[in-house]
Order: C-alpha cells, then sequence, then structure tokens
C-alpha cells in the first residue's frame, strides 16, 4: 500500500477504535460523520466503511413498534434523500426516477427543513414529503427514519456521501425488516459514499463507477442505469450569430481544480485570445478558488465567472450560447449530455473521471485539439456537426428517462444491467486516476471547520492522532491543531 494512503488507513483505524469507545450516542454521529467526510474528501482507495455504520448501529436501541408500523401497509416507493436543490444534476436524477415510478411515492429527507421547496424541485405534492425533528436527540432522529421507512415496501436512496444516520436507518430497517428492498443510487461514483453496505442493489450511473465495482465490493448487487435527463426546449443550434461566440462552462467547484498537468482555466484563456469578439461565462465557482484569479484578471471584460445560479436562468443561458465547455479535469456528468441533447454544441478536455454519457466520445484528448474542436464548432464545419448529432441521437435514446427507469426496475428484479456501450477501456490501471493524483499530491483535506463541529476532546484527540500519522511538517497537521487548541 503506498505510505500516504496507508497513513490514512492508520488513522481511519484510530478513529473506529474511539467510535466502539464512545458512549455517548451524539459525539459518535458527530465523529463518525467527520470520518465520511474526510474519505469523501479525499480519493484514498476507500469507497465503503461497513464497520463505521455497524460500530453506530450498535449503539441505538431498537425502537418499540406500532402494529401499524410493522409493515403492513405496504405498496408504495420511498425515495431517501440527504436533500435537494435547485442547482446540479443530482436532484433532476431523482425526480425523474419518482415521476416514472410503478407505483405511488413518498420523498424522506435527512438533513433539509424546508420541505415546500423540496416539493418544487422534485414535482411532488408536499404532504409527500417527509422530514425529521432536527432539535430531537440522534436516537430519536434515528427512530423516525426507521419507523417511515419499514412502512414502504422499497426505499431508493440518494444520500450525500457522508450521510451516516441515514445509513444506519436504513441497516436498522433491513434488520427489522429483512424483506425491505433497499437500493442506493450511487451518485458519488467516483468517491467514498456511506450506505453502500445497506444496499441490496447499487444503482451505478457512470462507466467510472462501473469500473470501481471491485474496489467497492459491489460486483454482485451493481447495475448500470444511467443518468435520466429531460434536455431543455431546443436552441437556436447553428443560427446564432457566430461573429461573437458566446462560451459556457458550470460545474461545482471541485470539478474545476487544478491537478498537475491538468487546468481548464489557462486552455480558456487561449480559447479567448483566438476568438478576439467571444464571450465566457463559468457557472459554479467560488470567489476563493485561486485557479480562476488569472483568467478573471487577464480576460475579465469577456469574462463572468460566478456561482451556481437557479435551473430557469441557467436554461436561458444555455439556449443563446456557441459552445458548452465541461468541468476539468473533473467531468460535469449530466451537464454535457444536458447541453448535447438541448441542442448546444459541445466540446471539453477529457480528465480523470469519464463515462457519464456517450457525449464524452465528443471530448478531446488534448488542450490543443480542444481549441480546434472549438474552432470548428464555430465555423460550422459540417464535419464536426454531423457528428455531434450523431452523439446527440444516441444520448437521447441512453439517457431517456423511460429507459433508465426501465434499467432500474431491471435490477430491483433481479437481473444484473451492464453499461449498453464498451467500458472496455475501464482497465484496472485506468480505473483510479484520482487517488494516484491524490497521493501525488499527498495533502489530506479536512472537512472544514463548521462543516463537520465535533466536541473539544474529539477536536483535540483527533489532532494528535492526526500528528503522529501524518507528522509535524503536514500543513494538513498543522491546520488540524488550530482548529483542535487555538479554537477549543
Amino acid at each position: 500500500m503506498p505510505i500516504f494512503r496507508a497513513r490514512l488507513q492508520h488513522l481511519v483505524d484510530d478513529v473506529l477504535t474511539r467510535l466502539g469507545a464512545i458512549e455517548d450516542v451524539q459525539s459518535a454521529f458527530a465523529l463518525a460523520e467527520w470520518l465520511a467526510t474526510l474519505l469523501w474528501r479525499n480519493h484514498g482507495g476507500i469507497y465503503r466503511l461497513d464497520a463505521l455504520e455497524t460500530t453506530l448501529l450498535g449503539k441505538i436501541p431498537r425502537p418499540a413498534l406500532l402494529p401499524s408500523e410493522t409493515g403492513q401497509n405496504l405498496g408504495h416507493e420511498l425515495h431517501l434523500a440527504t436533500a435537494v436543490y435547485r442547482s446540479g444534476g443530482h436532484s433532476p436524477l431523482m425526480a425523474h426516477l419518482i415521476r416514472q415510478a410503478d407505483r405511488p411515492t413518498s420523498v424522506l429527507l435527512t438533513r433539509m427543513r424546508d420541505l415546500d421547496t423540496a416539493a418544487a424541485v422534485l414535482g411532488v405534492s408536499v404532504d409527500k414529503v417527509h422530514g425529521v425533528d432536527h432539535e430531537a436527540p440522534t436516537i430519536a432522529k434515528v427512530h423516525a427514519l426507521v419507523r417511515l421507512l419499514i412502512c414502504s415496501n422499497r426505499v431508493i436512496a440518494s444520500i450525500h456521501p457522508n450521510d451516516v444516520l441515514a445509513a444506519v436507518a436504513l441497516r436498522m430497517a433491513k434488520e427489522l425488516r429483512s424483506d425491505l428492498q433497499i437500493g442506493l443510487v450511487n451518485h458519488a461514483d467516483h468517491v467514498f459514499s456511506a450506505g453502500i453496505g445497506a444496499a441490496d442493489h447499487v444503482f451505478e450511473i457512470s462507466a467510472y463507477g462501473w469500473g470501481l465495482r471491485q474496489a467497492r465490493r459491489t460486483e454482485a448487487k451493481s447495475s448500470f442505469i444511467g443518468i435520466p435527463i429531460q434536455p431543455c426546449a431546443p436552441n437556436h443550434l447553428g443560427t446564432a450569430d457566430r461573429s461573437t461566440p458566446a462560451f459556457l462552462s458550470g460545474g461545482s467547484p471541485y470539478k474545476f481544480r487544478p491537478l498537475p498537468g491538468m487546468s481548464l482555466p489557462p486552455v480558456l484563456s487561449k480559447l479567448l485570445a483566438e476568438h478576439p469578439n467571444a464571450t465566457l461565462t463559468v457557472l459554479g465557482p467560488k470567489s476563493r478558488d485561486w485557479w480562476w484569479w488569472a483568467l478573471r484578471a487577464r480576460r475579465g471584460r469577456r469574462t463572468r465567472v460566478q456561482q451556481a445560479i437557479p435551473k430557469e436562468q441557467y436554461q436561458q443561458l444555455l439556449n443563446t450560447c456557441t459552445v458548452y465547455i465541461d468541468s476539468h479535469p473533473i467531468l460535469g456528468g449530466t451537464a454535457l449530455p444536458e447541453a448535447l441533447m438541448s441542442g448546444c454544441h459541445v466540446a471539453g478536455i477529457r480528465g480523470v473521471a469519464w463515462g457519464y454519457s456517450l457525449a464524452d466520445e465528443l471530448l478531446s484528448a488534448d488542450p490543443d485539439s480542444f481549441l480546434a474542436a472549438c474552432a470548428k464548432l464555430v465555423q460550422n464545419d459540417a464535419k464536426t456537426l454531423a457528428r455531434q448529432q450523431e452523439v446527440r441521437s444516441s444520448c437521447k435514446q441512453l439517457h431517456d428517462p423511460a429507459a433508465v427507469r426501465c434499467r432500474l426496475s431491471r435490477a430491483l428484479s433481479g437481473q444484473l444491467v451492464t453499461p449498453p456501450f464498451d467500458a472496455t477501456d475501464l482497465a484496472a490501471d485506468h480505473v483510479r486516476p484520482l487517488e494516484s493524483h491524490w497521493e501525488r499530491d499527498a495533502h489530506l483535506i479536512h472537512p472544514g471547520k463548521n462543516e463537520c463541529p465535533l466536541a473539544s476532546k474529539d477536536k483535540q484527540w483527533l489532532a494528535r492522532r492526526h500528528l503522529l500519522h501524518f507528522g509535524p511538517l503536514s500543513w494538513s497537521t498543522l491546520k488540524l491543531l488550530f482548529y483542535a487548541f487555538a479554537r477549543a
């Protein structure tokens, strides 16, 4: 095992030992969420950690159930989620699965308080959306979740990678109702995720996630469903004024964070230099993302970099752009095929995570090829546009919401559904490039100081264990020591 990964494993083992000894349930769940978030943030080769969930499960007494809560009122499908959002691709995926369901559905949220907004985003009536009492003790929250889970005959989980509360509730519900069918939509296809061990079925949305089945130990229960996408109304598709190209890109901030030899902002600066009348809009980055600073300083008058916007505003930009550019070095997932299927011309550079759609076939191998592809799209090159249309048609078939739901239903019935495209390039030496970059960088990313609040004694214990495993010269050690002691 590589040295830096081994150090992470030692820290994980220490935390698991401490978790077993903690008697206070609230503190145990807080520390467990911190560990799950740490594994989510770092590509250390740990994609599931059953011991984390079973240790917590052992601290929760089983609820006393009423006759009406023992599974007699079955027949519906419950969608369990941490939260839903107005932007991004994860919530639309969930919404499409609900819309295409073959039976009544309800929604259960573990962290989101605004149920009206959740209902609006998912397109369901608010009486079908349930939450938990966020002020209740942890044991009460788990019991409340379990009582709702076991009254369904099927659970489709779309939880955050660090949602240990949901993962423990799923395990307890399965323990109380062995016939309860649990499926996990693997939104976190390239990182660690809680809840995998509790699932009967794991639904993969990408070829990249499919290639990590062995690492997750889910070969026997993983099936490929893909991402359901309902394209926007067709845009201009070639009728825009090509004398003033409008380039558009978007994605979560971390998807643009540079890796060695991979950085999109410098390439976009060259793109604007080659098209002097062009404008560029990038949605998603935060002001502290330093990798955008040089581009904004140099091309500021023609460049707009801002945080995510509501879906309706995004669609307006999509309908007026000349070329949609995928995020890099981590691809956008739903954004590229959605733009293509909506009639946009698309381009991008292949990065370290791929296989989210057939649209990835349009990605270029390097920056020079990408710049050439953009030039041809701006010029309406006939051969290039024909290739875009060919892939667009294939994407519409693959991502049709009814087709995705059909694949999910086949998986639930016991069939093992494989990707409908060639995934042979996901050989062992190519499956985990994110791990290689992380090991080479040798930098541990901790949860934010307000992201997973811990008791002072746990913060200080973590700092000492981190110092032991990673040494005093590690920047992450210094940050954790300051967090633990200076702010205790």
